[in-house]
């Protein structure tokens, strides 16, 4: 259920991100490239969630799969 969450949060955030990054076509092209260097840097950030909560779904997994098989 965790994991649904989270990928669900880390979904909405990105897209929020996106609305925002469309937002700045009206900005001086100094502003905008700041404000979507900073959108893309905080994507980015969330990618890197996304793929820390895989490899801990999988380590789950795998402990739990350790589990089983001493049990």
């Amino acid at each position: 259920m965790k994991e649904t969450n989270l990928k669900g949060v880390v979904e909405q955030l990105k897209a929020d991100i996106d609305q925002v990054s469309m937002q700045t076509k009206g900005l001086k092209n100094g502003e905008r490239f700041k404000s979507v260097r900073k959108l893309s840097d905080l994507r980015n950030i969330l990618t890197k969630i996304e793929e820390i909560n895989r490899s801990v779904d999988n380590l789950i997994e795998l402990q739990h799969q350790k589990r089983n098989n001493q049990a």
